[in-house]
This record gives C-alpha cells, sequence and structure tokens, in this order.
C-alpha cells in the first residue's frame, strides 16, 4: 500500500465503526436476492433461446430482418448500461442508490417480457418488423437494464466483507442455474397447454411475466444496503468523462473487464452444436452436451462458499482457469468420447469458480477505486463493465461466423463440409475456450486486491470517520 491509514481515535472510532464490517448477509437476504437474480438470468435465457424462433416462425418475420433488430438493439444496450451506471451514481433515495430501483424497474420489467412475445395480426410484413423492433428495444434496452445493472450493482452496497458478497453472489447463482434448467423443459409443454401460436406464446409469458414480478418485489423487500457513500467526495461528477477517468486509475478493475472480455470471447457455447453434429456426429448427445455445460456448475456453486472461504475469490478464480486449462488439453491429447464428456463436465465444474467470484471481485473493486480516487463509483463501475461484456459477446458470434466462413462452411442442411470447416469449428470449441482460460490464468496471477483488501477497508473507515467526526 502506497499510504498507512490514519486512524480514528476515541468515540468517533466506536460510535462510527462501518456497520458493513460487522453486519454479516442473513439467509433471508440471500433468498431475497437469489429470487430477484433468478428472475432477471432466466428472461436473459427465455429471450436469448426463444426470442429468435418467436419472431421467425411465429410472428412469420424474415431471419434478415430478425438478424438486423436483434444488432440494433445489441447497439442501443450499450449506451443503456452506460447512461444507466450514471444514473446510480446519481441516485440518493431513503432506500439507498441501488435497491430502489429493484422496486422501481419491477412494473417495467414484466410489462417488457409480456409484450416481447406479443405479435398483433398485422398483414404487413413492415408493420411486424416496426412493431418487433419496438418491444425488442423497449424491453431489453429500457426494461431489463433498470433492472439488472443496480442487481449487479447492488453486490457493492450491501456488505464490505468480501465473503458475504460472495454468499450472495453464489446463492443466485445457484438459482439463476436451476430457473434455466426449468425453464427450459417447461416453456414449450406451457406453449402447447394453451392452444400453441401467438396465444399460447402470450400466455406464458403473461404467466412468467406475474412471477418474475413478484420475484423481484421480494428482491426489493428483503434486501438492505450497508455500504455509505464517502461524505465529501473528492471529484464532483459533472459528465461521464470525469467518472471514466477514476475507472481507469483502478488497476484491478481494468484487469476484471480483461479478464471478463475473455470469457466473453469463448466461442465454445455457440460451437457446440456444430461440434456434436459435425465432429462427434451424433445430434442423439446434445442433450447430454448441454447437460454437461450446466449441471457441474450447479454443483460447484453449491461447493464455492466453503472453498472460496478457504483459499478466497482470486485463488478459487484462479484454480478454475487452471482446471479449464487441463480439461481441455486432455481432449486435445487423447481423443475420444469418454474423455471429451468427462473433460466438458470438469470445465463446466470450472465453470463455477467464474460464476461465483466475478460481481462479488467487481465489488471488490469499488473500494479500490474509492480508496485511489475518493469516489465510489459503483453503478459505473458495473455499467461499464457489462458493456465490455456485452461487445465481447457481440465480437464473439462475429468471430465464430468469420472462422465458419474462412473455413468454408457450407450453409445446406444435410451438406459435407470440407475438412478446413471441421478444422474451424474444432478450433472454436476447444482450442478458443484452451487460450481464453490460459489468458484469464495469467491475469488473474497479478490480481493482488484480497491481500491489500483489509488495509484499505481501514483506511476508508477511518476516512469516514474522521469526516463524520469533523
Amino acid at each position: 500500500m502506497s499510504s498507512q491509514p490514519t486512524l480514528a481515535t476515541g468515540n468517533c472510532e466506536s460510535v462510527h465503526q462501518d456497520t458493513a464490517l460487522t453486519e454479516k448477509v442473513s439467509p433471508k437476504e440471500m433468498i431475497s436476492y437469489g429470487l430477484g437474480c433468478g428472475a432477471s438470468g432466466v428472461t436473459q435465457f427465455a429471450v436469448s433461446s426463444f426470442s429468435t424462433f418467436f419472431f421467425t416462425d411465429i410472428a412469420g418475420i424474415g431471419a434478415a430482418a430478425v438478424g438486423l433488430i436483434l444488432m440494433v438493439g445489441r447497439i442501443f444496450d450499450f449506451f443503456a448500461d452506460f447512461t444507466m451506471g450514471a444514473i446510480i451514481d446519481r441516485t440518493n433515495s431513503r432506500w439507498g442508490k441501488v435497491r430502489p430501483w429493484f422496486l422501481w424497474s419491477a412494473i417495467p420489467f414484466s410489462l417488457g417480457l409480456m409484450l416481447l412475445f406479443t405479435m398483433p395480426n398485422f398483414s404487413s410484413e413492415t408493420a411486424k418488423v416496426v412493431y418487433a423492433f419496438f418491444t425488442y428495444n423497449f424491453a431489453t434496452v429500457i426494461c431489463f437494464t433498470m433492472y439488472m445493472i443496480p442487481q449487479n450493482a447492488f453486490l457493492a452496497m450491501a456488505t464490505s466483507i468480501q465473503f458475504e458478497r460472495s454468499k450472495l453472489e453464489i446463492s443466485s447463482g445457484i438459482v439463476i442455474m436451476g430457473f434455466m434448467l426449468v425453464i427450459g423443459f417447461v416453456i414449450n409443454p406451457l406453449v402447447e397447454a394453451f392452444g400453441g401460436g401467438k396465444s399460447g406464446w402470450f400466455a406464458t409469458f403473461a404467466i412468467l411475466s406475474v412471477v418474475i414480478l413478484i420475484f423481484h418485489i421480494i428482491a426489493f423487500a428483503g434486501t438492505k444496503e450497508r455500504v455509505k457513500a464517502p461524505a465529501k467526495p473528492k471529484i464532483n461528477f459533472t459528465n461521464f468523462k470525469d467518472e471514466l477517468t477514476c475507472l481507469l486509475k483502478n488497476k484491478y478493475w481494468i484487469m476484471l473487464v480483461a479478464r471478463t472480455f475473455l470469457v466473453s470471447m469463448n466461442t465454445g457455447m455457440v460451437a457446440l452444436v456444430y461440434y456434436t453434429k459435425y465432429v462427434v456426429m451424433d445430434m442423439g448427445v446434445l442433450g447430454y452436451m448441454f447437460a454437461l455445460t450446466m449441471a457441474p456448475t450447479i454443483a460447484g456453486l453449491v461447493l464455492s462458499p466453503i472453498v472460496i472461504k478457504k483459499f478466497g475469490k482470486r485463488n478459487v478464480s484462479l484454480g478454475g482457469a487452471l482446471l479449464t486449462v487441463i480439461s481441455y488439453l486432455g481432449i486435445i491429447a487423447i481423443p475420444g468420447s469418454w474423455v471429451l464428456y468427462i473433460g466438458l463436465a470438469l470445465s463446466s465444474f470450472a465453470q463455477a469458480a467464474m460464476t461465483s467470484t466475478q460481481n462479488s471481485m467487481i465489488a471488490d473493486t469499488v473500494e479500490y477505486g474509492e480508496w485511489k480516487t475518493g469516489v465510489r463509483t459503483v453503478g459505473f463501475s458495473y455499467s461499464v463493465f457489462n458493456m465490455v461484456q456485452k461487445f465481447g459477446q457481440a465480437v464473439q458470434a462475429a468471430f465464430f461466423g468469420l472462422l465458419l466462413a474462412i473455413g468454408g462452411y457450407i450453409s445446406v442442411e444435410g451438406a459435407v463440409q470440407p475438412e478446413s470447416a471441421i478444422a474451424m469449428i474444432k478450433a472454436s470449441f476447444i482450442y478458443i475456450p484452451l487460450i481464453s482460460a490460459a489468458l484469464q490464468a495469467i491475469i488473474l496471477y497479478f490480481y493482488k486486491l484480497e491481500k491489500e483488501y483489509p488495509q484499505i477497508i481501514a483506511e476508508l473507515n477511518a476516512r469516514k470517520a474522521n469526516e463524520e467526526c469533523q
């Protein structure tokens, strides 16, 4: 550390001690926050898995037009995250900075999801495209952003205790993965039960929207903000540039953003179907392949609290990256279906290290940034982080398409793919995830914030106590 804390003395030290260091997160709060995260997480899963199908096969919109709607929405979403982060940093209410958005965004969130899966009986495709464009962007760019950015930023405001943040993140991760498994099984049966077609999709997502609304209200009612912003910040925000300048002085935040970009660039999931069809050559095992990418992660999340408490978030994350490297090296070194399944299961188990630490580690960097600059950029830290994540996902999709094109992939049902295309599919499914994990491990090796964190918190508490005593 570059400076020593000037500790408060006398009554100020006892009276103004930071409650975030003495109050632990209750099981009720873990459940409440987890239900809110599960509701928004399953919404993301449903939108990414079913919205394109709904637009093309149910609403009758051309695939090219749907692709344009999604691409433009991603661009708008990029700026929406940026704006929402700035709004959070300027929010001050009796409920805190982040938590009130759980309540304020609950109805718009559910309304946006319900409208997304509606389509009036337009005779013109142009009218359908305009309506889909409006509902998709209203839902994903405005309504979902209003909840999801505050949801992630809440970890930094709930507590300063690192392990308590991990407990919140792990519990929410387990709920999200569990909800995703359930929703994957029930959506189609529900649609059919309500008569299929437009009416079936509307009824299904109307019910889901009401359930999500209830869970979001529970998240608001059952959570609490304990961490307070500095009473006298060194920098007054007047524009986005000031906030971005503060973030760029936060080396640990930059490391985690780089790591997340590498995770987003992992083409393994997008290549899974292609690998199953053209390399394994057995689409009958596709369901098992998907299960291997999710079930071990849930098991890892269940064990995460024990492992993180013993070894710390950074070491668990580093171990997860190294286990992923070993898993893919095994798949490369020993060809065969059973080695493939074992390797996928191990890499999925290792994914829990990322899922259980990502947002809470970002929360830790907020403290470092406040210590470094005097400014607590909670909303902006998470919004820019999300922007980079979404940018990485967009680049990932384009990169995978480019690799297929370079390999001469033939986009015709039943076509025999050239060896060059098969090679690109293998590279996307095995080698790129391997390289991504290796680079993540290098970044995490230089991540030292956990060792510095207790001293940083001591200095911040001393500053706040001195400010309040003056």
